[in-house]
This record gives C-alpha cells, structure tokens and sequence, in this order.
C-alpha cells in the first residue's frame, strides 16, 4: 500500500507539470476493483489440492485489487497509458488427505504486482467534458508471489501475463470525477475510482 500511495503521488503531480503545458499528460486515475481473475486462479488452485469428499476450501472470497495509472492524450476518442496494479490473495485453512493418508491443512497467498499498458476508446464524450462512456483494454505482466504453508517447495516469485478487458465505463466529472467499470481481468468484474483531468 505503501508503493501505491508513493506512486499516486507522484502521478498527480505529473498532472500539475500537465497542466502547465509540459507534457500532453490527458488524466491521473486510482481505482479499486473486486471479483479479479487472481481471485478465481486462487480458488481453482486450492480446490485441486483437494482429494476426498467431505474436505474441501475455506477461501476468503473476492479481496480487492488497488491499480494506479496514466493516460496519455493522442486524440479526442482513443487514449493510449500505463498502469500499475497491486493485489493479495489468501485462503483459510483448506484440508486434504497427505501422502501418509494424514489429514492436512495449508493456506495460501499470492501477493502480485502488476503493470499494464493500456489502450481506452472513448465512444461518447459531452461537449462540456463532464460525461464519457469508453471501452478499455489493459495487456502486461503480474510479478506473483506465492506462499504455501505446507508445499513450500512450490514457493516463489514468477513473471506471469495479465490484463483487464472493460467493456463498459462510465466517467463524471470536469477536471475532478469518479468512474465505474465493468469488466474481466485484472481489475475486477466491478471497478471503481477516481480521476483528474488537468
């Protein structure tokens, strides 16, 4: 959380060297979103470790994902930037049977740090600035941190691809304005945030 506050930050105040003219930086964005692809990898990952009836996963369910990001202005419909995105996921306890036929509980956690270029087209847009309905689309890489209590040997950092589909956001606001989205990836089913435009 730490990371991502610093990197805020420093966004928004790429945002004011915008404004003086410096840079054709178009807005600054931070979001959090919920039901992320991360979720249901974590959730089919300890269902497989699952070996008898009546053992199964206590997983925690949708925990969010925090993303920060830039967009570059090139033209009035189409916006090309960069995000950066951090999430932890972590299951209770789940049981299963060991190789002794023992009964065994283990948790796991990822935590991923992810950074996307993306590419947003902005299909309506009001005169005055203050509404825009646009589609996006988010292609990079997560560095993953995996964590098992009891398969430590399958612990580790790994370089995976990752992405975020928005099929439907919605934006108010002038210079200041929320959003919300709707969409697959790694930013959630749902997503929500905030914006400046300078």
């Amino acid at each position: 959380m730490k990371v991502l506050s610093s990197l805020l930050v420093l966004l928004f105040a790429a945002g004011n060297i915008a404004a003086q003219g410096k840079v054709s930086l178009v807005r600054v964005e931070s979001s959090i979103g919920y039901f992320t692809t991360q979720d249901q990898a974590l959730a089919e990952n300890t269902s497989a470790i699952t070996t008898a009836p009546g053992f199964g996963v206590s997983y925690k369910g949708a925990q969010p994902a925090f993303f920060v990001g830039v967009g570059f202005y090139s033209h009035k419909r189409l916006e090309i930037g960069m995000e950066a995105g951090y999430q932890y996921s972590s299951t209770d306890d789940s049981e299963y049977f060991g190789p002794q036929g023992q009964i065994l509980t283990e948790s796991v956690s990822i935590s991923s740090f992810m950074i996307t270029p993306k590419v947003r087209m902005n299909w309506i847009r009001s005169e005055d600035d203050i509404f825009e309905f646009y589609s996006s689309l988010n292609l990079g890489l997560a560095f993953s941190d995996y964590q098992y209590s009891i398969r430590t040997q399958e612990n580790g950092s790994y370089p995976q691809p990752t992405g975020h589909l928005c099929a439907a956001g919605l934006r108010f606001g002038k210079k200041f304005g929320g959003f919300m989205e709707i969409g697959i990836g790694n930013k959630g089913l749902m997503n929500f945030g905030l914006s400046y435009r300078p």
